[in-house]
């Protein structure tokens, strides 16, 4: 009975009060500095070979099999791992899994609305239509669909996760070639279906990672869980 009502309060309490759990890893201050100037350097020179891209891979190049298989790992496939590692979690009682599957929830999170609030702002045109009309920025006489391509929210996402997990497991030497694989490889068909531009992945890519090492960054408000329940605590330092 106590282990029936253990688990209720569990369930209740976890998903309102652990948004804030304390993560494995911080930003040092170091990062920040290394990571503006290497992903800026790595922006430029893929905004440099997006015209070369676009006319190397022609109007019609498509991959229905990259199409089906890779690209839902940039969508519900993600979220839907993420929801499962947190079932996991449950079921396991691992409180490092716990931890990591919050920070994914928020990873996930900062990616929507990092993505889109620089979508919005950049209403950038996609590869087809710039074959067309040439790339053009902040059109929003376009429908929202027709210009909301910088940078791909499916890069953003996956690479987010990539980051949660690799660092929240630094002891798996595979983990990252694996995560940043599948990051890799649903970029490739973003690009390579002609549905972004390179400096889209590339900059969704350089987002997610950064989103991804937020995510699992200490915050003030703390959750913690006992036998009996769960406690909130606020640091004020």
């Amino acid at each position: 009975m106590k282990e029936l009502l253990y688990w209720k309060k569990y369930l209740l309490f976890f998903p309102l009060l652990s948004m804030n759990l304390h993560a494995q890893k911080e930003i040092s201050n170091d990062y920040i500095p290394a990571f503006v100037m290497g992903g800026s350097a790595a922006l430029l020179f893929a905004f440099s070979l997006d015209e070369s891209v676009q006319e190397l891979r022609g109007p019609d190049l498509f991959s229905p099999a990259l199409d089906r298989y890779v690209q839902p790992f940039g969508t519900y496939y993600t979220l839907g791992f993420s929801m499962g590692f947190y079932g996991y979690s449950l079921i396991a009682k691992d409180q490092r899994a716990a931890q990591t599957s919050i920070c994914l929830g928020r990873a996930v999170a900062f990616s929507l609305v990092g993505a889109y609030a620089l979508k919005y702002t950049f209403r950038r045109n996609g590869p087809l239509s710039s074959q067309q009309e040439g790339m053009k920025w902040f059109e929003y006489e376009k429908p929202l669909g027709e210009s909301n391509f910088f940078p791909s929210g499916h890069a953003t996402y996956i690479t987010s996760v990539a980051t949660v997990l690799s660092l929240s497991y630094p002891e798996i030497e595979w983990l990252p070639w694996v995560s940043y694989g599948i990051a890799g490889a649903v970029s490739f068909e973003r690009v390579y279906n002609g549905r972004h531009h390179l400096s889209d992945v590339v900059a969704g890519m350089i987002l997610g990672h950064f989103l991804g090492r937020l995510a699992i960054k200490p915050w003030k408000i703390d959750t913690y869980f006992i036998p009996s329940g769960a406690g909130l605590s606020i640091n004020l330092d």
